[in-house]
């Protein structure tokens, strides 16, 4: 049989067998490209529909074709061009990534995510576990290509905690916040063990999770908003409202506490458009024009990330604790923001107005707990705690003083390094000294002759 009537005979066995929804999305798109030496070589529309017929339809693709043509075959999925005919396939690319320092071979600076900045007026409410995990769970889904959108993807509580700070077992049993369901929903509460009716072998169903890629307002600046709109009218001018909102600065809009105020109407996750949904109706010839402004509204209020090495989240979190590492992550993001007065005397000075009360108010830790962290008896000792490379206090008012400024030093170009992967990166360092040295010796003696 022709290879490529073989493979159509393939694609219609699939139609028959799988999910009509799932067939056109992923299947249905694939294309013949060629057949040599044994191996099918499929075209796919992209690279997340490859991707997805790679890890999904390998070994069934395998067997049904293998059925069909007699012989063993092999599968290879591809990303298919238009400049490329159906005789030929798409190349794939190798890339071996170098680093020219000895730094950041352990660094590895290229590799970085990023964190919404309007994480941190949720993170109150949110607590610090719920935080992370957060912070773990949206890591996860842009990794496996389903950042805002309504897609699926399998991953591994390992993976979810490693880039979280904590270990599995308190990434999810761990305390969390009555708010973490505005974020992300575990569907099924409890592990389902199941038995195979043919092998008798028990396994466990995994873990669901509904992740929500858009960050809904907080509470109290969902109240805010609402009151806002409401007193500008925004049921006689729905457009009109919008845009005057857009004008002002974000400051105007937004509440001035972190706490959902008391009785407040907020107890589901709300963005810009389900506010003004709840406040009017919307004329038909606005549909188009509300939506797109309650967009740039949402936007200009929850948008902007600042970026993380994934060095620091991977490796260095779980060595000084999920708390000590949001800390970080949230001094970083106030050193970063260089329109704000908290960005003192330069990049990586950070002041903190409100002391380590400010500390609890935002990110929910102990104020208590925090104080410690950099309590000045520590600060003798040879070896310093370790939270202290990438988060040194180096100025306080008054210790008695509830709420005492406190002045950090933290670093933004780079990320120190660990103990451990400090000496190795000596140890590398030496050896291209040294070789420096012959080379230099080499040449001084070939120019002497």
């Amino acid at each position: 049989m022709d290879p490529k009537q073989a493979w159509e005979q393939a694609l219609g066995q699939l139609q028959l067998e799988m999910n009509k929804a799932t067939f056109d999305t992923w299947v249905r798109d694939s294309v013949f490209l060629a057949f040599e030496n044994g191996i099918f070589r499929i075209g796919a529309p992209n690279e997340l529909a490859k991707d997805w017929l790679k890890d999904r339809l390998t070994g069934v693709v395998k067997k049904i074709l293998t059925g069909i043509v007699g012989n063993p075959v092999e599968i290879q999925f591809l990303v298919q061009e238009d400049r490329y005919d159906d005789a030929q396939p798409v190349p794939e690319v190798d890339v071996n990534t170098v680093y020219a320092t000895c730094t950041e071979e352990f660094l590895k600076s290229d590799r970085i995510t990023t964190i919404p900045q309007y994480l941190w007026r949720l993170s109150n409410i949110l607590k610090p576990v719920s935080t992370c995990r957060y912070i773990s769970m949206r890591q996860v889904a842009y990794k496996n290509g389903q950042r805002d959108t309504r897609g699926s993807f399998s991953t591994t509580l390992r993976e979810l905690a490693s880039y979280s700070g904590m270990d599995h077992t308190t990434w999810l049993r761990g305390i969390k916040s009555d708010y973490e369901e505005w974020l992300f929903v575990r569907k099924n509460k409890k592990a389902q063990r199941m038995v195979d009716p043919i092998t008798k072998r028990k396994y466990t169903l995994p873990i669901q999770y509904t992740y929500f890629g858009t960050l809904p307002l907080s509470p109290s600046d969902q109240e805010s908003v609402r009151e806002w709109l409401r007193l500008n009218a925004v049921e006689k001018d729905p457009a009109g409202t919008l845009q005057r909102a857009l004008d002002l600065r974000r400051s105007a809009l937004l509440s001035s506490t972190l706490k959902p105020p008391p009785g407040a109407v907020a107890k589901t996750p709300q963005t810009i458009e389900d506010i003004v949904l709840s406040l009017c109706s919307i004329p038909d010839r606005q549909i188009s024009q509300v939506r797109e402004l309650a967009q740039q509204l949402q936007s200009r209020i929850v948008g902007g990330w600042d970026p993380v090495q994934l060095y620091f989240i991977e490796t260095v979190m779980p060595l000084i604790g999920h708390k000590k590492g949001l800390l970080v992550l949230w001094l970083r993001h106030l050193a970063l923001k260089r329109d704000s007065d908290q960005l003192d005397q330069g990049e990586n000075l950070v002041t903190i107005k409100g002391g380590f009360g400010e500390i609890e108010r935002v990110l929910a830790i102990d104020k208590d707990t925090a104080r410690m962290w950099f309590s000045q008896s520590r600060k003798n000792k040879k070896d310093p705690p370790l939270l202290w490379q990438y988060a040194e206090l180096v100025e306080r008012g008054k210790y008695s003083r509830e709420g005492s400024p406190l002045l950090f030093r933290v670093p933004i170009n780079t990320i120190p390094l660990i103990d451990e992967h400090r000496k190795l990166a000596d140890k590398l360092f030496l050896e291209r000294v040294n070789h420096a040295k012959i080379v230099l010796k080499t040449g001084l003696n070939s120019g002497n002759k």
